[in-house]
């Protein structure tokens, strides 16, 4: 079983009479009514997460800096985020307020009287979800908290709880074991929890209704099924048929379903528009995979692990439980040269990735490089970038940048049957990053001059600058060492 790490922020995010969502470039889009005050959408970049509530939206970068616009139909100002909000990394609205999660565990919320009085000492927060006058929150040892108007209280004593969902005043809450438990009222079954639903990887919780997402990429809906929005009557239920669904969110007479190669497909009210996606939208996806069975065989090579569908990462959609297929490349860019990149199957890597004004560092092999050397020399410009990505099931692919540098050196190695060849490059490190991460499947953790030095599980979204927690040791990141080769993969991560 996955433990939580990172975050399963929302890129999608319904209003009353519009939707707003992050384009997979980390910029935003939105539709539906002028007057649902997320239209226009300010002109932000790195955006990684959205929400919003009547009237208004709130866009998180990826620098943890929140953007707030719109004007809240309570008047209760949710779109000023607080001055000097920083390190932000989870956040949620609703009609009656906001709240945001801090990279320190603390909680931050802004507008209504109520659900926004934080309890003394409330730490080591993950997840928060904003209901009427209630704020429910997720901590990282799976237990929860709330406050506000608690009249529908959730149930004492909740444990192994993995993420939570709320609207107005009920809320579902995914258990670490795949079901779903919820409270709150029940007046059209949106707490009739489908009897032995199981294998459950998210939940929304939305106007009268309630969804799950499960492994096999399905969803799961229940509570009212049709409602009359002035036009006439439409369905609430997911259409037929559909699947490979990486994300799920719910609205006010609204469902949204992202799936994993980034398109939307959306069901409900339509009456302004805000049920219509714009075409050929691709909206970013936000979770996280498990790798359960151990790497093994050559990295130039597809390699063969299980998806075990618990656990929320930065871009892997929630595939369906199935083998696919784990692939690491080199890629050579060539526009400096007046080229097109080369792409290039490497049989092992390491890196180096600091911020400045330190050095990001890149060495490849290159395995059966006799072919690759003349499309090598005429990019001797040009910028080394390893990605790292999946091979579905249905035979397409999705890969991501984990590191680039500037070609700077190769070396060739002619053995008794063929050449190989080592590349390598530098660059400089770019500016820390905001975050918060927990690093998976420890192997060592070592303490020198109050510096941590920790040997885990590759963490392709961890950055410089971010915090992590080891085994409840937090400490900043201030470099990472990959390395990758055919039997193994791992990071070294320090505070040095």
């Amino acid at each position: 079983m996955a433990t939580y790490s990172g975050s399963a922020a929302p890129t999608a995010a319904p209003e009353k009479d519009g939707t707003l969502a992050v384009k997979a470039d980390g910029t935003l889009v939105a539709w539906g009514s002028a007057g649902s005050g997320l239209l226009p959408v300010p002109s932000l970049t790195g955006v990684i997460h959205v929400a919003t509530g009547r009237g208004y939206g709130l866009a998180l970068q990826d620098d943890g800096t929140v953007t707030g616009w719109g004007a809240p139909t309570t008047g209760n100002g949710q779109e000023s985020v607080p001055v000097g909000l920083a390190g932000v990394v989870y956040l949620d609205g609703s009609y009656s307020h906001a709240a945001a999660v801090k990279s320190d565990g603390t909680v931050v919320a802004w507008g209504g009287s109520n659900g926004v009085i934080v309890p003394a000492g409330l730490n080591n927060v993950v997840m928060v979800a904003c209901g009427t006058d209630v704020t429910w929150a997720l901590k990282s040892d799976g237990t929860t908290a709330e406050w506000g108007d608690t009249n529908s209280p959730m149930p004492g004593g909740l444990s192994a709880i993995y993420q939570i969902s709320g609207f107005a005043r009920h809320c579902l809450a995914l258990k670490s074991d795949g079901t779903v438990i919820g409270w709150g009222p029940n007046s059209v079954g949106e707490l009739s929890i489908p009897v032995g639903l199981s294998d459950v990887v998210m939940v929304a919780a939305g106007r009268n209704v309630s969804l799950a997402l499960k492994s096999d990429g399905t969803v799961v809906h229940w509570g009212k099924e049709d409602v009359y929005d002035g036009t006439g009557t439409i369905s609430l239920v997911p259409p037929v048929g559909l699947s490979n669904v990486a994300a799920v969110y719910a609205g006010e007479d609204t469902g949204i379903a992202v799936k994993y190669d980034g398109s939307v497909v959306m069901w409900g009210s339509d009456s302004a528009g805000h049920s219509t996606p714009p075409a050929g939208l691709e909206v970013l996806i936000q979770d996280q995979i498990d790798l359960p069975e151990p790497i093994d065989g050559q990295i130039n090579a597809a390699l063969p692990f299980i998806f075990s569908g618990l656990a929320f990462q930065d871009w892997v959609a929630a595939l369906p439980v199935a083998t696919i297929q784990e692939i690491y490349t080199l890629t050579v860019t060539g526009s400096a040269d007046g080229l097109d990149d080369t792409t290039i199957p490497i049989s092992s890597w390491q890196a180096t990735n600091q911020a400045a004004p330190r050095s990001v560092y890149v060495q490849a092999v290159i395995p059966e490089a006799g072919q690759y050397l003349q499309a090598l020399q005429d990019r001797n410009n040009g910028d080394l970038v390893i990605r790292q990505g999946f091979k579905f099931s249905d035979g397409t692919t999705k890969t991501e940048e984990v590191v680039r540098v500037g070609f700077d050196t190769s070396r060739y190695d002619e053995g008794p049957t063929n050449v190989t060849m080592t590349v390598s490059g530098y660059r400089l490190g770019g500016p820390l990053k905001n975050g918060a991460r927990t690093l998976m499947e420890i192997r060592s953790i070592s303490l020198t001059n109050g510096k941590y030095r920790v040997r885990c599980k590759t963490d392709l979204f961890l950055q410089p600058g971010m915090t992590v927690n080891a085994r409840g040791r937090a400490f900043r990141a201030s470099y990472i060492n990959y390395y990758a080769n055919g039997s193994d993969r791992f990071s070294e991560v320090s505070d040095e």
